[in-house]
């Protein structure tokens, strides 16, 4: 398991996971694989509303307190709240 990303075609590195020099070795063939969004989400949302009040406090609100599987999808939507697309941009020039 590697959390490891493709070097950027353009342009300068935004993360020390960039790291594969995918261009650079073409008869590699890698493999990207990860979870199926709908299971992120699911995780996600569990994750997030099992937290008490005193740990909330201790972390100064995080993580936001979570009714329902949908107040966790609004929280995801600013997409940087979910690292894994992230990863998946990063491959995806590579598909």
């Amino acid at each position: 398991k590697s959390h490891m990303t493709p070097k950027p075609m353009n342009g300068p590195k935004n993360s020390h996971f960039q790291c594969l020099d995918v261009v650079g070795r073409p008869k590699v063939k890698y493999i990207a694989m990860t979870r199926d969004g709908r299971d992120v989400m699911k995780s996600l949302e569990k994750f997030l509303r099992i937290h008490t009040k005193e740990f909330r406090t201790m972390w100064g609100g995080f993580p936001p307190p979570l009714e329902n599987m949908e107040a966790a999808f609004d929280f995801c939507m600013p997409t940087e709240n979910i690292p894994v697309l992230g990863y998946i941009k990063e491959w995806w020039p590579y598909r």
